[in-house]
């Protein structure tokens, strides 16, 4: 990778090098060595006591000094070379200030490397501004071309109340209102017009901190833009170099993931046919997959996102939608109604992983349902309705992820027809435990409710239902003696009936 100049200055101020002279530029270092007679191009340049004399300004007690500039050649240095110049500290020798420059050269490279590598996988866009955070001492924003919030980087410490970031911690979607309508046209243009400079400056709403802004495209369309803001320390030339690196690779990373996935109608077209159930020409579902390097027979799997709220307006629903886009940039989307949709192959995305699915929708307004695992992409009517079910279930109890097998008897019962009546399909010994006026009789309806769940295990039947040992054997030695049964005896339909039937007394008696 080229380095800017300004980074590396900054980096070896920070390890204890006395800065003796600055000449901002353009220039960027590609080598590290000594300095070498008619050399020219771009050089890092390490002096010590055997060529001291190319620098007259040099006392000859100076051991180790780094020049960081675009030199083209001895004369250019013995008459005066506008460059970098460092001084060394006094315990550092020349192959060791050699042996420092290389290190953070190695550093940055492979920084870049995994900033690249993340902007070409399937990764989300929070793993790809975690790696941003590391070289970056500030945080850092991706946005939309309407300036609403797609991702931001983790924030390591408390940050100054009233900032634009302090706000954006608070509440979501609200970083417009620190800028008027004049700022944003200013911002926009000022972008376009310079694509390639930074765009330093102070919100009117937001006096006391300078912010770093460059645009974002994809073929030459404006996709968004990259924020930075000195809440922890100044924005420096070193910084907003580094700043440009994030945001080329990030341009990688939309070009890379993203293109495609905003291009799609996810209210209507051929994917929303497909991900709800609907009939669609197999050649172009065998050509579609192909062009994403997919195979029919892969194994998919389904979620659905719903508002924790009922009332949802439709540019918080498209922001969402942006949201999940750059989460799941290797997944397919649509829109039914207030439902998100997204269909992704197991091998891009597990999302049976609850700890990261929760990871994923900490910061949204958003619940998900996920369908079982679909053995190919026609299964999709199925697991439309599966993953969509198990999302309302989620936000009926006020939790995050919920998982349809998890709701499965639930969804079943519900679609029953109203019309027959539900004690139908109880074993009527079963639905006398209910009636029972007995509270004795109805614990032993839960008691074997949680037996059979447990698949008659008698020491995770007692955790579940935190009775000691010796009590649950007596209460299943009296459903046996009520139910006239011997559980060792029953089939496995006729497990599955008693099981049904304490369901359906459950929920729907």
């Amino acid at each position: 990778m080229r380095l800017d100049c300004a980074v590396l200055r900054e980096a070896l101020i920070e390890k204890g090098y006395e800065l003796l002279q600055q000449a901002e530029g353009i220039a960027y270092a590609d080598n590290v060595s000594y300095f070498t007679p008619n050399f020219a191009g771009d050089l890092i340049v390490i002096l010590d006591e055997n060529n001291l004399s190319a620098l007259d300004t040099c006392a000859p007690h100076i051991h180790s000094i780094v020049c960081i500039g675009e030199m083209t050649g001895w004369t250019v240095m013995k008459s005066g070379f506008t460059c970098d110049i460092l001084l060394a500290p006094a315990d550092v020798t020349t192959i060791e200030a050699l042996d420092i420059v290389s290190r953070l050269f190695r550093d940055y490279a492979e920084w870049d490397t995994e900033l690249l590598r993340c902007a070409l996988k399937p990764e989300s866009l929070s793993r790809f501004l975690e790696i941003s955070a590391k070289m970056l001492l500030n945080p850092i924003a991706v946005l939309d071309h309407n300036f609403r919030i797609l991702g931001r980087s983790e924030f390591t410490a408390p940050l100054p109340e009233g900032t634009i970031w302090d706000v954006m911690m608070g509440e979501r979607l609200r970083m417009t209102e620190f800028y008027s309508a004049r700022e944003r046209k200013h911002i926009a243009e000022a972008t376009q017009k310079s694509p390639t400079r930074d765009l330093l400056f102070h919100p009117a709403r937001d006096e006391a901190h300078q912010y770093y802004t460059a645009i974002l495209t994809i073929d030459d369309a404006l996709a968004g833009t990259i924020g930075i803001a000195d809440v922890y320390v100044p924005l420096s030339s070193g910084q907003c170099a580094v700043a440009r690196i994030v945001r080329d690779r990030l341009e990688d990373y939309l070009r890379r993931n993203q293109r495609q996935l905003l291009l799609e109608e996810v209210s209507g077209g051929f994917w929303y046919e497909v991900l709800t159930g609907k009939s669609v020409d197999e050649s172009e579902l065998n050509g579609r997959l192909s062009r994403r390097a997919w195979n029919r027979q892969d194994s998919y799997i389904m979620a659905a996102f719903l508002p924790r709220l009922e009332y949802y307006a439709q540019m918080e629903l498209m922001a969402a939608l942006n949201q999940l886009l750059v989460e799941y940039p290797r997944a397919i989307f649509a829109v039914e109604g207030q439902a998100i949709l997204m269909l992704c192959r197991r091998d891009d995305y597990d999302l049976l992983d609850d700890e990261k699915n929760n990871r994923q929708l900490k910061d949204s307004e958003l619940c998900a349902g996920i369908s079982y695992v679909m053995p190919e992409v026609t299964h999709c009517a199925a697991g439309f309705r599966q993953c969509l079910f198990a999302a309302k279930i989620a936000r009926k109890e006020g939790t995050t992820t919920r998982h349809y097998q998890d709701v499965q008897a639930a969804h079943i019962l519900e679609t029953l027809d109203d019309a027959e009546p539900h004690n139908t399909f109880c074993d009527p010994r079963v639905l006398a435990l209910k009636n029972s006026p007995r509270e004795s009789d109805r614990q032993l309806l839960l008691c074997l409710k949680a037996y059979l769940l447990n698949g008659r295990n008698i020491a995770d039947t007692a955790r579940a239902l935190f009775l000691h040992r010796n009590t649950l054997i007596y209460r299943i030695e009296r459903l046996e003696k009520v139910l006239e049964i011997q559980f060792e005896h029953l089939t496995d339909k006729q497990l599955f009936s008693l099981l049904m039937s304490c369901l359906l007394c459950e929920n729907k008696m």
